[in-house]
Order: C-alpha cells, then structure tokens, then sequence
C-alpha cells in the first residue's frame, strides 16, 4: 500500500500546455464565429450627424412654437375670466344701484299714498265730526225730534 500511494502520477507540463493551448484555440474560433454573425446581421443605419442637429433643431423649435402657443391661449383665457369678473361687478353694481332707484321709487309711492291716505282720513274724521249736527238738525226740520 504504501508503495502505491509514493506512486502517484506525475503531473505532464506537456499535457498542460497542449491543454491551454487548446483552450485558446476553442476561445478563438468562439470570438470569430460571433464576429462572423454580427457581420451576417449588419448594423443599424444612424443617421449622419448633420441630421440630428437638424432634427434636434426642428424639435426644439416645435417645442417653442407649442410653449408659445400655449402661452397665448393661457393669456386669452385669462384676460376672458378678468373681463367676466369685471362685468360680473359691473353688472353686481348696476343691479344695486337699480335696486336703490326701485326701492326709492317704491318708498315714494308709499309716502304718497300716505299722504293721500291722511287726507282722505282727515276729511272722513271732519265729515264724522259735522254729520252728528247734521243729522240732528235734519231731525229737527222733519219734526221728529
């Protein structure tokens, strides 16, 4: 037994390099063959870059233009809601003000009423007040009293 375990086999730095060699050799072929298919498939065309600075450029003021636009539309809406508001309080003030001129109206006719009222009620009081008199003279002139 011990003569078997002190006759291990030696190690072969021949085999070993055959054994990295051939390693290299399948990595090599590996990298070729997938640079032979991505040339097979081609690249993407990219535009040149003239005409992305093209392109960007008309983004860009595409996007101004837009900004603009909106900007304007913001504008117009807003100075249609300040126009809303100002006839709002115009026509609040308005209607006040013709509530004062209906409402003085209304107490003018009632103080004329009033007074046609109180006239009419003092000549009934100066007719109440001279009709006992009358009424007895009357009485008197037909002899029934």
């Amino acid at each position: 037994m011990i003569a078997e375990v002190s006759s291990t086999p030696q190690i072969s730095y021949q085999g070993i390099g055959w054994l990295l060699m051939g390693l290299g050799a399948i990595a090599m072929l590996a990298n070729q063959m997938d640079d032979f298919f991505k040339r097979r498939q081609g690249k993407e065309q990219e535009p040149p870059n003239g005409e992305l600075h093209i392109a960007l450029e008309a983004h860009t003021e595409a996007i101004d233009e837009l900004r603009k636009q909106f900007k304007e539309q913001r504008d117009k809406r807003d100075q249609e809601i300040q126009d809303i508001y100002e006839r709002m309080n115009t026509d609040r003030a308005f209607g006040e003000e013709e509530r004062r001129r209906s409402s003085s109206a209304i107490y003018n006719k009632i103080e004329q009423t009033r007074v046609e009222v109180e006239s009419n009620l003092n000549d009934v009081k100066e007719t109440i007040r001279v009709l006992p008199n009358e009424i007895i003279t009357l009485l008197k002139n037909t002899n029934k009293i």
